[in-house]
């Protein structure tokens, strides 16, 4: 059984989910009292993004092996998007209790809540980092761990100590002249007669798209609109990426994306687009809207923030995956000026559909930009929009816990904390906006 068990594993690390997950299910038919089967299959829940099935396959694992920190851990990841913010706490505590070194474990409790001066996880993570047989990737995780955690304590000095300490053991390579050239091609095939092509068609009204830098507001103004009754917010759903993806089996020339793009006949586009709208309304069959990251008539709300604040937040983030621009302010500062080329670009293309939202606006004014969004997406208003952080759903962003809080202006002008670092960062922001 341990082989077959070790061939499962494997299926699910390389993504082949369905694979996996039979495995697994069959292993619980010769041994339903292992804990192992049971906390794998939630695994694979929670990379389909089925949460609450996650938490409960968790749960029975718990059940059988209680003393696991590994289960204790997915357990309150899975609490921690379904927003059960208590709950994801006390399993990573658990987590904890079981396994004191568990440096993963004290990143993700340090995003579950806000620290006082009498807890004692700054003393326990400093004795961590004093071990000499740390691995590296445990000694990122809790350096950005502390990181968030002295800034929650206000010790803005401390905590930059371990923001950059973290982000330079993450030692993430940014390609720039990849990013550059995936750019200029972005804009060079998508013209604006190329745009414009589809406009004689029947516009299509479901979609809504939300974009921005990360740690814009993207998450926030989701969540406002998924708090309407007529909206339901997808999140990070990779379904563009997909299409994509698979362009290039459709054009003649089979040119990699975006080229390809102008080797498509017209009505792959069309396609492209209902194979989309097909996905989206699987999600919730009921939404007049639903939000998402082809089609003539989506809307289009564009978030914006401080570009210090922005590249801040992003530089105090460990992400997962992807987002190699965030580790060093060089890497920031020349991503941002990508970001407001594209952005340039599109407003150029789609004159007309873009809503532009301000970070520090909405969180100044929330009940008039809140109802600015609403009519935007065509829809009457409704109060609910202004307690959003009463709306139950998954979110699986960085901003999970920010979400789940009333609305605070305490991220405005977040860099002046920080104002004694970041003279290489205003530099190097001011040097890509002359460009």
């Amino acid at each position: 059984m341990t082989g077959m068990l070790a061939e499962a594993v494997d299926l699910l690390k390389a993504g082949q989910l369905t694979e996996a997950s039979n495995r697994f299910t069959h292993l619980l038919t010769a041994q339903p009292k292992d804990h192992k089967p049971w906390h794998y299959l939630g695994v694979v829940a929670l990379k389909e993004r089925e949460f609450d099935r996650a938490a409960r396959l968790f749960e029975k694992a718990l059940s059988l092996r209680p003393q696991s920190p590994e289960v204790h851990h997915n357990l309150g990841a899975a609490y921690r998007v379904l927003g059960q913010l208590d709950k994801a706490e006390h399993h990573y505590r658990a987590a904890l209790d079981y396994k004191p070194n568990y440096a993963e474990a004290y990143f993700n409790l340090s995003g579950v809540r806000r620290f006082q001066p009498d807890d004692p996880e700054p003393i326990q993570i400093d004795r961590l980092l004093l071990k000499k047989d740390l691995s590296e990737e445990d000694r990122c995780f809790l350096h950005f761990a502390a990181g968030k955690i002295h800034d929650d304590l206000r010790n803005y000095d401390l905590a930059f100590h371990h923001y950059r300490r973290g982000n330079r053991i993450r030692g993430v390579t940014f390609d720039r002249d990849a990013c550059q050239s995936r750019i200029d091609r972005l804009i060079s095939v998508f013209d604006a007669p190329r745009v414009r092509l589809r406009e004689s068609e029947p516009s299509v009204e479901l979609p809504v798209f939300v974009i921005g830098m990360p740690r814009s507001g993207t998450t926030l103004v989701e969540q406002i609109l998924a708090s309407h009754p007529s909206v339901f917010g997808a999140g990070e759903i990779p379904d563009i990426a997909s299409i994509a993806g698979t362009m290039p089996q459709h054009a003649p020339g089979g040119s990699p994306f975006p080229d390809c793009v102008a080797q498509l006949p017209v009505e792959a586009y069309y396609g492209f687009g209902q194979a989309y709208l097909r996905r989206i309304r699987s999600l919730d069959e009921t939404a007049q809207r639903v939000i998402a990251m082809l089609l003539p008539g989506a809307r289009v709300i564009h978030c914006r923030r401080n570009p210090l604040d922005t590249c801040l937040s992003c530089y105090f983030q460990r992400f997962r995956a992807g987002q190699e621009f965030t580790y060093t302010f060089d890497d920031l500062a020349f991503y941002y000026g990508c970001y407001l080329q594209v952005m340039r670009h599109w407003r150029q293309v789609l004159p007309s559909q873009i809503l532009e939202v301000d970070y520090e606006t909405l969180v100044a004014n929330p009940e008039p930009t809140a109802r600015s969004l609403v009519d935007y997406c065509g829809l009457p208003w409704d109060e609910r929009c202004l307690r959003f952080h009463e709306t139950k759903r998954p979110v699986t962003t960085a901003s999970n816990w920010q979400v789940r809080q009333p609305l605070y202006t305490s991220a405005v002008r977040r860099s002046a904390r920080y104002e004694a670092h970041l003279d290489p960062l205003r530099t190097a922001l001011a040097e890509q906006s002359s460009l």
